[in-house]
């Protein structure tokens, strides 16, 4: 799953003026100022290229440029994501025992996505982002690693469902200076890691 956003400048395909585009989760937007033109395509969901593919195929076709066939690339790109996540997000064959969860259970916080609870009831974790009510449900995977799959509840549902069954991303308890356990480190398949302190 893409998040965050970034900045590039980069030519199409058979265009000689340079390109300023800016991609973010459900977004992208290019603006080539030496012809006037800008493209911008907003979406609900996921970023999973097709707003890419969609920008793209755009402008060739108001440059005049060679058809290509963008979607085709993406769909191919979105398969190996795919099939890398499976891979990421697999239990080891022979995994370490993890740790229970409840001893650790308690609020947390975050300076962007504020307060968290990470709760527990007999073999299951939940780990609530209070200021958008997302829940994210924790598996044990491996000793101290545990994943993290959004919940399928409320303004969730749809959002889950277009994530489909695999984890989003990895959590870990993180100790501090003394030892303790008190950051849950929160890292998603992109390499962004967000630290919640225990409060």
């Amino acid at each position: 799953m893409r998040s965050a956003g970034s900045f590039s400048r980069r030519r199409t395909a058979a265009s000689s003026s340079t390109t300023a585009v800016h991609t973010a989760s459900g977004q992208w937007s290019s603006l080539q100022l030496d012809r006037k033109l800008g493209v911008v395509v907003l979406t609900n969901q996921a970023n999973v290229g097709m707003p890419d593919a969609i920008a793209l195929w755009t402008i060739d076709r108001l440059l005049g440029n060679p058809m290509v066939d963008p979607a085709a690339k993406t769909l191919a790109l979105a398969k190996t994501e795919y099939a890398d996540s499976v891979k990421r997000y697999a239990r080891p064959a022979d995994p370490q025992p993890s740790p229970p969860l409840a001893p650790l259970a308690g609020n947390f916080a975050n300076p962007g996505f504020g307060k968290a609870v990470l709760r527990t009831d007999s073999d299951m974790a939940t780990f609530e982002l209070l200021g958008s009510g997302a829940k994210l449900l924790l598996d044990a995977w491996n000793g101290g690693v545990y994943t993290a799959t959004l919940v399928p509840e409320g303004k969730f549902a749809g959002i889950a469902a277009n994530l489909g069954p695999l984890p989003s991303a990895f959590t870990q308890f993180q100790s501090d200076k003394d030892g303790k356990p008190t950051i849950l480190r929160l890292t998603f398949a992109t390499g962004q890691a967000y630290d919640f302190k225990r409060e």
